[in-house]
């Protein structure tokens, strides 16, 4: 899909931050690894404040998991839960247009947000 197909699917004028992270997202541009893994704990779990680093968060995967591989990482324990880590996602954002999120957290849920919407519409 083009650049300029891709951003159809959103109403640019009315939040260019949400469009460019949905570009970033569809170019596979590399996120910050803590802030993916905190996505993904987002779906299992409440975040335990005491995590604050990658290596934090992988642990507490592997834990809750019985396991957890970055680089060929199972999406089916998180596959059914994506509301649940939108709505804890949200919840640690007291202010939504914030440009970067609180220590520990994701803006990942922005995207996937974006992403859910255009799959209804189309």
């Amino acid at each position: 899909m083009s650049r300029a197909n891709r951003t159809k699917l959103l109403d640019r004028s009315y939040n260019k931050r949400d469009a460019q992270l949905f570009i970033i997202a569809t170019e596979g541009v590399k996120t910050e690894k803590r802030y993916f893994e905190v996505w993904l704990c987002l779906h299992l779990d409440d975040l335990d404040p005491k995590d604050t680093n990658s290596q934090d968060f992988k642990r507490r995967l592997q834990s809750i998991l019985g396991g957890y591989n970055s680089s060929n990482l199972d999406v089916t324990p998180f596959v059914e839960n994506i509301q649940d880590a939108i709505r804890r996602a949200k919840q640690l954002h007291p202010n939504a247009n914030q440009h970067w999120p609180p220590n520990p957290g994701s803006h990942v849920y922005r995207v996937v947000n974006m992403l859910l919407k255009a799959m209804k519409q189309s």
